[in-house]
């Protein structure tokens, strides 16, 4: 999928390119708190221009930046810089177009584009994400839908046209949606969205920012003799989750391109992944090595980030709660959960499946 973006190519850094996390971190840091704008953020990774030598570059994205000039402090080691007005979007943003999407075999869950929302409140709809269990093999599942209530039922949206679903479909009142003369009174003009049958109730939302998490993780990684990100422990990191109970007759399954997804896998530097969302569907990038900072309610949040693979865009609106598979030689395991992208969609950052596991308790891949 070509996203027809203009200017440098943004890949991520080489394997063997070796720099210095907590300098690299405390200098992005130090230039987001100098602009101070909300969902600002900097990445060290690799940049190309105009078909040039490939190099390691500090890229900064700043909303409503004039791009003339910026007065920045010289790089650590001096590495490239590249400003660009920019800014990261949680990617659960609402669209007219979430209410056209396909949304295929809903009668039975499984990894496939499929989005999900509050009844009757569709604004923060994201993508499924997978199932869960608890240690007694009650099915779950999550996505990063997010709310402060226990009751609300969960539901999805089909794509057939207004007219041939009125009847057999809920109808809600939204401006963002299509509008329709009602085949049942010809008279009367509606504009909404449509959902289908309800999923569940939800069971456990966390949504905030915690210390440890990513250091934590590095120590997982550690263990498994795999790539680091140097995490320090006081790095705070973005959690947004929600589980809720899966009616047992719309349990399809943890099934990805037709095999079944049983292993829980890794977001480790230069890993190759692959996503499954309900408006970009599948996409693949790699792992960059170092760290995307954001700037978020005046201090920064330290993520693991994805740059797509060939210039091509890896999240867009809608994708959140999408998951984020490992591919090791052909071989999916669920890795990740998609929290957000930048404007473009080429850079995007996903939590790692092992720290929403371990913040939810006790809850294991289904």
């Amino acid at each position: 999928m070509d996203d027809g973006i203009a200017g440098p190519v943004i890949m991520p850094l080489p394997k063997t390119y070796e720099f210095d996390n907590g300098e690299i971190t405390d200098y992005i840091t130090e230039v987001l708190r100098q602009f101070g704008f909300q969902d600002s953020y900097g990445l060290l990774a690799a940049v190309q221009s105009g078909g040039g030598e490939i190099k390691p570059t500090i890229i900064f994205g700043i909303p409503g930046l004039n791009l003339v000039g910026p007065d920045l402090p010289p790089p650590p080691n001096n590495l490239g810089l590249l400003v660009q007005n920019n800014c990261m979007l949680a990617v659960h943003s609402y669209e007219t177009t979430w209410s056209l999407d396909p949304v295929k075999n809903l009668q039975q869950l499984d990894l496939q584009p499929c989005s999900v929302g509050l009844e009757g409140s569709l604004e923060g709809a994201g993508s499924f994400g997978g199932f869960l269990k608890r240690r007694f093999q009650s099915l779950l599942r999550y996505t990063s839908l997010s709310t402060t209530t226990d009751h609300l039922r969960i539901i999805a949206p089909k794509d057939y046209e207004a007219q041939a679903i009125v009847q057999e479909f809920r109808f809600h009142k939204s401006i963002a949606g299509p509008t329709f003369v009602d085949p049942t009174n010809p008279a009367q003009v509606n504009t909404g969205i449509f959902s289908g049958a309800r999923l569940g109730s939800i069971t456990y939302t966390h949504f905030g920012v915690h210390s440890d998490l990513l250091h934590w993780y590095d120590q997982q990684l550690r263990q498994r003799e795999l790539p680091r990100f140097s995490a320090h422990i006081s790095w705070l990191t973005r959690i947004d989750c929600c589980i809720f109970n899966c009616n047992p007759e719309r349990y399809g399954g943890n099934i990805y391109d037709d095999r079944a997804v049983s292993d829980v896998g890794d977001l480790y530097p230069s890993a190759l992944v692959e996503k499954v969302g309900r408006t970009t569907r599948r996409t693949m990038g790699t792992v960059n090595p170092a760290v995307l900072v954001i700037w978020d309610r005046g201090s920064p949040t330290f993520e693991v980030a994805i740059i797509g693979i060939d210039r091509n865009i890896f999240a867009g609106p809608g994708d959140s709660g999408g998951c984020v598979f490992e591919n090791e030689s052909g071989t999916y395991k669920a890795a990740g959960l998609l929290m957000g992208k930048n404007l473009e969609g080429n850079i995007a950052y996903a939590t790692p499946l092992r720290l929403l596991l371990q913040t939810a308790g006790d809850y294991e891949w289904a």
